[in-house]
C-alpha cells in the first residue's frame, strides 16, 4: 500500500494550523483581491404544468407570477429579468400566450404586466425593443384600469414609492423585486458575456 500524502501545515498567528494544499493542486478558494464576476441565471426548470408547444418560458412566466411577489425566490426573478432583457422575442410571445391563458386570474395577470413595466425602462434592451415593449404595456393598460380605487390606494399604501405597484394594483410589497437583479442588466455584465442591449460599443484603443 502506498503512504498516504502529508499535508504541510502552517501555523497562524492566533495558534490555529490551516493545512496547505499539495504542490500542483488549485486551492478550492477564490482570491480575495478581486470580486468574483456575475453569472447568469441558471436555465428555468421545467415545473407543474406542461408547457404549451413553442412556449419556451412559459415555466419561467408561471413561475415568476404565480405567487404573491413578496415571496419571489430570486432565482425566478433572475431568470425571468435576463430572458426579458436578453431574449426578448420569445420572452414577449411567453408573456403574451400566458396573459391570454382562458381563467387565469387577474392578479397573476396583473403581477406578469408589473414585471414587464418595470424591466421595459432599463437601457440594456434596444431602443426597439423598448418602444416594442411600451406599445405591449398599451395594449395591456386595460388589466391596470379595472383596478379598483379601494386596491389602487391600499397598493399605494403597501409600497409608496413603487407608483407602478399601484398602477397594477398590488397589494404584496414589490420593492426588492428589481434588487434581485440589477446586477444582470450592467454594461459590465452585458460585456463580460458578450450579450445583446441597448448600450453603445465601447471604442478600443
Amino acid at each position: 500500500m502506498k503512504r498516504a500524502e502529508a499535508t504541510k501545515v502552517t501555523r497562524q498567528p492566533h495558534g490555529k494550523d490551516r493545512p496547505v494544499p499539495a504542490k500542483g493542486k488549485r486551492a478550492a478558494c477564490v482570491a480575495d483581491t478581486g470580486k468574483a464576476s456575475v453569472q447568469p441565471p441558471k436555465p428555468a426548470v421545467p415545473m407543474m404544468e406542461s408547457a404549451p408547444k413553442g412556449d419556451k418560458f412559459h415555466h419561467l412566466v408561471v413561475a415568476a407570477t404565480k405567487g404573491s411577489l413578496e415571496r419571489l425566490p430570486k432565482d425566478a426573478a433572475s431568470q425571468f429579468a435576463y430572458a426579458f432583457w436578453y431574449e426578448n422575442d420569445a420572452m414577449c410571445e411567453s408573456v403574451e400566450k400566458r396573459l391570454n391563458t382562458p381563467g387565469l386570474p387577474q392578479v397573476r395577470k396583473r403581477r406578469l404586466m408589473y414585471l414587464v413595466d418595470r424591466l421595459r425602462r432599463f437601457p440594456c434592451l434596444t431602443p426597439e425593443q423598448a418602444s416594442r415593449m411600451k406599445d405591449f404595456v398599451s395594449r395591456w393598460s386595460k388589466l391596470s384600469q379595472d383596478v379598483s380605487r379601494k386596491v389602487s390606494k391600499r397598493a399605494a399604501a403597501t409600497n409608496p414609492y413603487d407608483k407602478l405597484a399601484a398602477t397594477w394594483g398590488l397589494e404584496e410589497k414589490v420593492s426588492h423585486v428589481m434588487n434581485m437583479v440589477l446586477e444582470l442588466q450592467t454594461r459590465h455584465f452585458v460585456d463580460e458575456h458578450n450579450l445583446p442591449s441597448g448600450y453603445s460599443k465601447l471604442e478600443k484603443h
